[in-house]
Formats: structure tokens, sequence, C-alpha cells
């Protein structure tokens, strides 16, 4: 039998994600700053299209704690992005999404997001530097392919509010693919480069490009898409119990 336990402490600031069963994990998260609301404090003219949230935050933190697989335990000291949407979410009318959390330091991370509807891109996101959230006012991003969909590389430009504007270079480290009614997901963990203050300095994070594939988008990534499906058949073995989690 499998157990979660998620944990909220202080409101939003702490989080603890706890697992008990055939892998473990005791994880706590803790914020770096305030949550950034994409339509609260976009700049005027900025703003969330129809059918994919009506209200949506981003946070960066902290990660410490420990993580056991096969027998093996792994201590965590890092960095992490959570978000959270709220309201109806059309999953079939999504053309797509470019979702690129950045983590250089405690001192300065960052979300970077296109959302495409109707054939346009609406740019949101933030900077957290200098001790403060800074909305993202103008943003670019081109990928260099390694396969249908799968970024490989990426050049991102960003300007925000303060005035600060950056050039990224970011190359994938690791592939994962979802599927949610005709949507494809690719998740390319990513290490970025860029300079900061005169400074060049490096980032982890995740490149999260969304495509509208529909069923022939399916059968055309299946085999990306096999590891999660054989996570999902091994969780159903006759034996193997899940517990829903528990929020404290």
């Amino acid at each position: 039998t499998e157990i979660y336990t998620l944990s909220l402490h202080d409101a939003l600031p702490i989080w603890r994600l706890l697992l008990r069963g055939q892998d473990e994990v005791d994880l706590t998260w803790t914020a770096l700053h305030a949550p950034f609301d994409f339509r609260a404090e976009a700049p005027p003219g900025l703003y969330i299209p129809p059918g994919i949230a009506d209200v949506h935050m981003e946070q960066s933190g902290r990660v410490t704690g420990t993580v056991r697989m096969s027998g093996t335990t792994y201590e965590i000291d890092g960095l992490g992005q959570r978000d959270k949407s709220w309201g109806d979410r059309e999953w079939r009318t999504i053309e797509g999404w470019n979702w690129i959390p950045m983590l250089y330091g405690p001192d300065f991370t960052m979300n970077c997001t296109q959302l495409i509807n109707g054939g346009r891109k609406y740019l949101c996101g933030y900077i957290f530097h200098d001790g403060a959230n800074h909305p993202v006012t103008e943003l670019t991003v081109d990928y260099g392919w390694d396969g249908l969909h799968i970024p490989g590389t990426s050049r991102i430009a960003v300007t925000d509010t303060s005035g600060l504007r950056l050039e990224i270079q970011g190359s994938a480290t690791a592939q994962s693919c979802l599927y949610r009614k005709g949507l494809v997901i690719q998740e390319s963990a990513s290490r970025f480069e860029t300079t900061i203050d005169g400074q060049r300095r490096t980032g982890v994070g995740l490149t999260e490009h969304a495509w509208h594939g529909g069923p022939p988008g399916l059968l055309r990534v299946l085999p990306r898409l096999r590891p999660a499906m054989r996570m999902v058949m091994r969780d159903r073995r006759p034996g193997c119990q899940r517990r829903p989690p528990r929020l404290k």
C-alpha cells in the first residue's frame, strides 16, 4: 500500500510531500518569493486567453529532503517551481503552450509562458530579482528540434517591467511525454545559461511544450508514452493499492 500526504504550512510559504510505499519521498518545499498571479499582476493588455484557466499563479522555492528509489536514498537540496490553475480548462480546444520555469539561484528565478489560442501567442510570466516579482512584457521562444515537437535547444529573449532584458540559451538534459484529450505535452528537463549583471550564470528548469495533435498525434507519439504507460500498468497490478492523498 502506498500512502501520500501533502501538508501545507503557513498558508503559501511551505509545503511538505510524503510518500510511503515501494519508493519513498520526504520533501519540503519553501517559497523564495510571493506567488505571482498571471491575471491580477499582468501588465495592461496582457491576459490569459479563454479556455485555459480563469486564474493561474506561479511560485519558485527551495526543495530539501530525501527520495528513496530501488533501495537507494538520494539527498535533495535544490530549487523547484510550483503552479496552480483555477477554472475551466478546455483540453480539446487548446492549441498549445510553452511553459518554461528557470531557476538560477535563490535570488533569481523566473517563469516565461506563451499560451497559444486562435493562432496568437499570449505571453505571461515574471522574473524574480532584487527581492521582487517583475511581470514579463516581451517574450520570444525559438526551439531547435530533436524530433517531432521535441525541443532539444531553446533561445529565449525576455524583458520585464523593470527594463531588464535577458537572452537565454537552453539545452535539454532529459525528455518525457504526456497526453491529455488530444494535447501532447513534451516535458524537457533543461539547463539554461544567461548573463545577469555582467556575470554568466547557469540555471535549471523545464521546457514544457504542448501542442494539439488529436488522435493522429497520439499515434505519432505512442513510443514516447511507453515509460508512463508502464508505470500506470505497474500500479494496477494485483496487490498494488493506493490510498488517495491526504491534504493537511
